[in-house]
């Protein structure tokens, strides 16, 4: 048994660092940085420890994982789901002690460089619980360079999610070489002969321009002319965070999410596992070009220059319309619904009354479906917030006060 370059983790502590980091944190929860940003617990132990399996491949991880588990988790892992799962992508093995059990997932690479066409890769590559449908092929074929590196081979086959086809154009907006800037720096990655390239101004990191040429498919190209506009503009630390997320995002829009809970933009379809791996790739080579170390991403979208354009009371009018055609559409009186301000251009606050503001009422739904409404038809910064209801009892708001 083989426990050389093993990254060890107690998947007890992982999961209570991941629930705090959820109140605190908009992104990175402490788990092993980069290695498993994708990774997310499941109420089923077995689940994720088959999630951390996923993470560490799609991060690149090339010795395997030591995953620690107390004896009362343990009880709740299936060893016959875990070996049935992964036993023909990684070499699975169990030690039991008095208090815990250590499960080692090792062979990543040696398993998964052979496997090409394999259910069980497929299983990895999307999220669990996918049926597969609208998937037209078969999993990325990969080979890992190094811990922090995913290369992926010019020649993969993808997993392939119909819902982010996109039309391919004769001729893409962002297609072509960058000019001569002596104010800036370029920085562009080529694998397999298909460059991305990015413009960098090195004084705000942010990214001036950002193109591609070479011999990408022609759906991948699609999508990389939608993704060259959304990192325009924006740190080079956010597009290396969020530029793919965003790409998803923008593509899917207010359709089903593919697949339940969190999106994973790696999870949904293979060309974004590309994508990515060209994305932190260009801000590796930007670091080592510059010295840039700064990992915290500090940026926040403002609202659209159409919607900041507006005078107060347009935007409370164009608000008030979205509002209350979206009430009517859920089956509420919109008199039920008023408009109590808009703050910072994005936080729209509102309250209820009537059957909408009775506590059998279920408000956060319906808050969910206003605050899409919002978004697709006026600005997606925009946010809604309900009015706090004031206490009714004057003893018991000035009790508060004294206290």
């Amino acid at each position: 048994m083989k426990h050389e370059q093993l990254v060890p983790i107690s998947l007890d502590e992982i999961t209570e660092s991941y629930e705090k980091g959820l109140l605190d944190q908009l992104r990175g929860f402490g788990v092993e940085g980069e290695l498993f940003e994708t990774w997310v617990p499941d109420p089923d132990p077995t689940n994720s420890v088959l999630n951390l399996a996923e993470a560490a491949i799609t991060a690149g991880s090339l010795g395997g994982l030591a995953v620690t588990v107390s004896k009362e988790t343990m009880s709740d892992i299936s060893r016959d789901r875990l070996i049935d799962e992964l036993g023909s992508i990684v070499t699975v093995h169990v030690e039991d002690s008095d208090d815990s059990s250590i499960i080692y997932l090792t062979d990543f690479e040696e398993q998964l460089t052979a496997l090409g066409d394999s259910r069980k890769t497929r299983r990895l590559a999307l999220s669990s619980g996918d049926t597969g449908e609208g998937m037209t092929k078969t999993a990325p074929v990969v080979s890992f360079m190094g811990r922090e590196e995913l290369v992926v081979a010019k020649e993969y086959q993808e997993i392939q999610n119909s819902l982010y086809d996109l039309p391919g154009n004769d001729v893409f907006d962002y297609q072509g070489t960058l000019e001569k800037d002596n104010l800036s720096h370029k920085v562009a990655i080529e694998e397999g002969g298909c460059i991305f390239e990015v413009q960098v101004d090195p004084r705000s990191h942010i990214v001036e321009k950002a193109v591609f040429r070479g011999s990408w498919e022609r759906d991948v190209a699609a999508l990389l002319d939608l993704l060259c506009g959304l990192v325009e503009g924006r740190p080079i630390q956010d597009m290396s965070d969020h530029a793919v997320g965003r790409l998803e995002h923008k593509i899917r829009g207010t359709k089903s999410r593919p697949v339940p809970g969190i999106v994973l933009p790696s999870a949904v379809d293979g060309r974004f596992v590309l994508i990515q791996s060209f994305i932190r790739k260009i801000l590796a080579q930007y670091r080592k070009l510059t010295g840039y170390q700064e990992t915290e991403n500090t940026f926040y979208d403002g609202a659209g220059d159409w919607w900041c354009t507006l005078t107060g009371s347009e935007k409370v009018e164009k608000v008030n319309q979205v509002i209350q055609m979206e009430t009517k559409h859920l089956g509420f009186d919109p008199s039920e619904v008023e408009l109590a301000g808009i703050e910072y251009d994005v936080r729209v606050l509102i309250r209820f009354s009537g059957e909408m503001a009775s506590p059998a009422t279920d408000k956060q739904p319906i808050m969910m479906r206003l605050e899409q409404a919002l978004i697709g038809y006026i600005d997606s910064r925009l946010e809604l917030f309900l009015e706090p209801v004031q206490d009714q009892s004057t003893l018991r708001r000035l009790s508060a006060e004294e206290e």
